[in-house]
């Protein structure tokens, strides 16, 4: 009978415990004014382009169309190079990524870039990953 009187009282304190540290969250600010925007729809998004120049960790895609963006690169950013397998050369069955540094990131290049917009309203390149 004790057993049942303990597992009973645990289990109200982790259910007490889980609905004020819900109601807690639900009362904290919000980190960023993009939780409470109703005109930003999405806080991440991509790109894909020609790098065409490379400043500091700022890289510069343009299109195919000419349209041109610079992207500055998170110190955190994690770049990768997309690597055909040996002989493959149109309809890539297997494709494997490999870690690069940013020295391998060359004007040229044609790459992704996952984009974050921030607080303030301003985007950085949160992954960029050169492309076959």
């Amino acid at each position: 009978m004790n057993k049942i009187f303990v597992i009973i009282a645990v289990a109200i304190l982790i259910g007490a415990g889980l609905i004020l540290g819900y109601r807690k969250g639900l009362e904290a600010p919000r980190p960023s004014i993009l939780e409470n925007s109703k005109v930003v729809l999405a806080r991440y998004a991509a790109a894909q382009g020609i790098i065409t120049a490379i400043q500091d960790r700022t890289v510069t895609l343009t299109s195919q169309e000419g349209d041109t963006l610079s992207i500055p690169l998170a110190p955190t950013a994690k770049l990768l190079a997309l690597i055909l397998p040996q002989g493959k050369t149109s309809e890539v069955l297997k494709q494997e990524t490999k870690e690069i540094i940013f020295s391998d990131v060359k004007v040229g290049d044609k790459v992704a870039v996952q984009l974050e917009l921030g607080q303030n309203g301003a985007f950085k390149g949160i992954s960029l990953t050169i492309l076959p």
